[in-house]
């Protein structure tokens, strides 16, 4: 699912970094001395657990050539170019913390973290909806119908003149620069019975769906990866998504006919399902609260204010368990939340769970298991993980990579079966059984 990281971070040598002294108590005798510091290597190290902090580099960041960006609606392929892109918005924070006096004092902490903070729900914000648009019209696409994105323009008021995009690059790009507009996503030549019931319940969701799996994406990175603390943003974002569409449809809506969220309630009931917009809320809700990366997060930031620790965020364990996340998605059965874990078997093995079920609605559809294998051992990194169903449907997921250098190369397979929750959500064609999405990119790191 997510790319490795090689080297989490860099031991404390205040000789080799500048002035910054993160910790005042230290000896002097405790300090490596300037020629010491001097024969440290050019490439980052694994941070030693004795040092009393350590600086991030979180943790591989990158900027890549990948094929997946160049496909509209692949979301996979859009959490790994949001990660890249906070991995650049985050670069300031580390550098400035790094190199400056200003680290020293928790007042000037904040000068650099509350612009970050600002800039990071910003930026994520217009992300989001991005990827929550082009999640309605993957699915659009994958029933075989041609979608359309845009936003709700006025010009002035009373006179409308809606803007329409083909690429998400543009879309994101036009959301940044109007954040108080509106977004869409339709489908062309649009007549009765184009989609059933059952799949436009679908596309109605999968807006929100494509924002909690971009959470659960981060969330899989923490645990593999680790991840830059101001991400606890980026996750509020992800994972609340249903509950803030459902904040905004009772204060304001685009669509007089009225929201995605709006229009699943109604499916919902029709189906015989006791599920209101307020049930769509509280389990988005209680994805979050009780997900153990919430709280890594929240004290990742804390740490960082009070102590000018930027390390990377890393998963919680007890002993080798992590601890779980949950992450709510809106299906036309109703409401399920998987539950991800894993099993962390030394430096180099993780074995990353899951299981997905239903909470509200239809129960009889069973559950859903992913189990899962991710090896790093630098300078290469692979990872597997086979879906498998109770109703006999399966689905796998491959990648692997190599560094040569600051260069990583790497490729991936998913197959994704439709009868699966996480092929509903992601399969490219619907019209078949079974699908594939290959990408591959070569990064340079920094």
């Amino acid at each position: 699912m997510t790319n490795a990281c090689f080297n989490l971070s860099v031991p404390y040598q205040p000789a080799a970094i500048g002035p910054l002294q993160l910790s005042k108590e230290k000896n002097k005798k405790d300090q490596p001395s300037t020629a010491a510091a001097s024969q440290a290597p050019d490439t980052p190290s694994i941070a030693d657990p004795n040092q009393s902090f350590s600086y991030g580099i979180p943790a591989c960041r990158s900027i890549s050539l990948d094929t997946g960006y160049f496909e509209l609606n692949a979301s996979s392929a859009q959490a790994r170019l949001g990660q890249e892109m906070f991995d650049l918005i985050t670069w300031p924070i580390d550098v400035g913390t790094q190199n400056s006096e200003l680290g020293n004092y928790g007042a000037a902490r904040w000068f650099f973290w509350l612009p970050e903070a600002i800039a990071v729900n910003y930026v994520i914000y217009a992300y989001l909806l991005t990827v929550h648009e082009f999640g309605h019209a993957g699915r659009i696409d994958a029933f075989g119908q041609e979608s359309f994105t845009g936003f709700f323009h006025y010009p002035e008021p009373g006179v409308q003149d809606n803007r329409y995009f083909d690429s998400p690059h543009a879309y994101f790009g036009y959301a940044l620069l109007h954040p108080g507009e509106g977004g869409f996503t339709g489908i062309y030549n649009d007549q009765e019975g184009s989609v059933s019931a059952e799949q436009d319940a679908l596309i109605s969701a999968n807006g929100v769906n494509a924002n909690v799996f971009y959470g659960e994406q981060l969330s899989d990175q923490t645990y593999t990866r680790g991840q830059h603390f101001l991400n606890f943003f980026t996750l509020g974002q992800a994972q609340l998504a249903a509950a803030l569409y459902v904040l905004s449809e009772n204060y304001n809506s685009y669509d007089t006919n009225g929201g995605d969220m709006a229009h699943l309630a109604e499916y919902y009931q029709q189906q015989g399902y006791d599920i209101s917009m307020r049930d769509i809320a509280k389990a988005s809700k209680d994805a979050f609260l009780l997900s153990a990366d919430t709280y890594a997060f929240g004290l990742g930031n804390a740490e960082y204010i009070f102590k000018g620790r930027i390390d990377p965020v890393q998963s919680w364990h007890i002993g080798p368990l992590r601890l779980p996340n949950m992450h709510s998605y809106l299906m036309p059965k109703g409401i399920t939340q998987k539950i991800t874990s894993g099993i962390t078997l030394g430096e180099h093995l993780k074995i990353p769970l899951a299981v997905e079920t239903v909470i509200k609605g239809d129960r009889s559809v069973g559950e859903e298991y992913t189990l899962g294998t991710n090896i790093s051992v630098d300078p290469i990194y692979a990872g597997a993980a086979l879906l498998s169903s109770v109703r006999g449907s399966t689905g796998f997921d491959l990648n692997a990579g190599m560094r040569i250098g600051r260069i990583l190369v790497s490729e991936g397979l998913t197959q994704f079966d439709r009868d699966t929750f996480f092929g509903q959500r992601h399969a490219p064609d619907l019209s078949v059984d079974k699908s594939y999405e290959f990408w591959a990119r070569v990064s340079w790191l920094y």
